[in-house]
């Protein structure tokens, strides 16, 4: 504990050097700097065991903290009202030190740890206001704070459960310390350029990774928890080698989902893209600088291969008037007019379309009674037009046909 101790110490101050160095304009160096001292003179004070300067000590050092990730990344308080914050977290963190000390062993601990968890929840809830508000070079550079402590958060996790269930590691309180020296190597990061443009990708992954730890760690606790006893000595190591397993299983998992969705539309589409992917997409594309009729013929192509039809047909328009905008095969067709008492019959008919079909519009009630009959095709009477999806060859009825598909009775 004391080598973890010391380094951290070395850390923290060799990392408010280079900030100082590196953002000589920022205040964030004074401030990590005195997170060092802090930490050194509560270590000075444990060793002369001077118990009530260790306890004001770490106490301050909560007061610290919360100050770094008040000010993140530049040092300086966002507003007065942080700053006035920021003094009232010191004085109130050094009257409950002072408590502690008078109270004696028993306590100690207890008021410490809530002043650390208050001044952490503080913290965090000023730093994520600030971040909402902040410009996208700022957040760049909080988000490599934020790294740190999803990879601290994660180790925390994973060392409590080891602990419930295997008791391992036997130096937990030491390994999450360690853990915490990412902090202010992450601040040094942030002050390089080339290190801040990617880091948003990185905190993603470590978001997920961080999520997949607790599931796993949930399921495992579950499987304990039902065994309705305490682990043997043999059933605890091979749980954390299962464990290792499962979690090594699931991040290989992750760069090989698309190499695995690839290959199992080629098998099953004989395309490396399900057919029905541009469907999906088609919100998202309207808001590229896509030309409307390439992505109207992208989306009638893409009806006619995922619903396997003969031929597919959008029309478009308004005020009851519609004229094909794109068709697969193309084809010249006249206008289509719909009378305003259909109108709202139509936008909400709906065709499913057996494989093979052709999609249509007809004005034959007739036929459609005969088609129905025959449940050769699948059609919607919607007040006299038939919209209908059969094979290929239309039913003999002596009215004028165009051609449409499902998607174009919405319009």
């Amino acid at each position: 504990m004391t080598v973890v101790q010391l380094s951290l110490v070395v850390v923290w101050a060799g990392s408010a050097v280079l900030v100082g160095v590196r953002r000589r304009t920022e205040r964030t160096a004074p401030v990590m700097l005195a997170i060092a001292c802090l930490a050194a003179l509560g270590m000075l004070a444990a060793a002369a065991d001077r118990r009530a300067a260790a306890v004001v000590a770490v106490a301050l050092l909560a007061a610290c903290t919360l100050h770094l990730m008040a000010a993140l990344p530049t040092g300086r308080p966002p507003s007065r009202g942080v700053t006035t914050l920021v003094v009232v977290g010191y004085v109130t963190a050094a009257g409950l030190g002072l408590l502690a000390a008078a109270t004696g062993p028993e306590s100690d601990n207890w008021i410490v740890g809530l002043t650390w968890a208050a001044a952490l929840v503080v913290g965090m809830r000023l730093a994520n206001l600030r971040y909402r508000t902040a410009s996208p070079a700022v957040r760049r550079r909080m988000q490599w704070a934020g790294w740190a402590l999803a990879v601290v958060l994660e180790v925390m996790l994973v060392v409590v459960a080891l602990r419930l269930m295997v008791h391992w590691p036997p130096h937990a309180t030491a390994v999450v310390l360690a853990a915490t020296g990412l902090v202010p190597l992450s601040i040094v990061a942030a002050t390089h350029d080339r290190m801040v443009a990617r880091v948003d990708r990185l905190l993603t992954a470590t978001v997920s990774a961080a999520g997949l730890t607790a599931l796993v760690i949930a399921a495992y606790t579950a499987v304990v928890v039902s065994l309705g006893r305490s682990l043997r000595d043999g059933e605890r190591s091979l749980l954390l080698l299962s464990m290792v397993a499962a979690a090594l299983a699931a991040v290989a998992y992750l760069p090989l989902r698309t190499r695995l969705t690839d290959l199992a539309n080629q098998l099953v589409y004989g395309e490396r893209v399900a057919p029905d992917e541009a469907l999906r997409t088609w919100g998202s594309r309207l808001t590229r600088a896509i030309p409307l009729d390439e992505l109207l013929l992208q989306l009638t192509e893409s009806l006619r291969k995922s619903m396997t039809l003969s031929s597919a047909e959008i029309f478009t328009g308004a005020s009851g008037l519609y004229e094909l905008a794109a068709g697969v095969p193309h084809r010249t067709a006249e206008p289509i007019r719909i009378p305003d008492k259909e109108r709202g019959v139509v936008a909400r008919a709906g065709v499913p379309a057996a494989p093979g079909s052709t999609c249509g519009c007809r004005r034959s009630p007739a036929a459609h009674r005969s088609c129905a009959r025959r449940r050769s095709r699948t059609a919607a009477s919607c007040s006299g037009w038939w919209w209908w999806c059969g094979p290929p060859a239309p039913p003999r009825s002596p009215t004028t046909t165009t051609g449409c598909s499902p998607s174009s009775l919405a319009k």
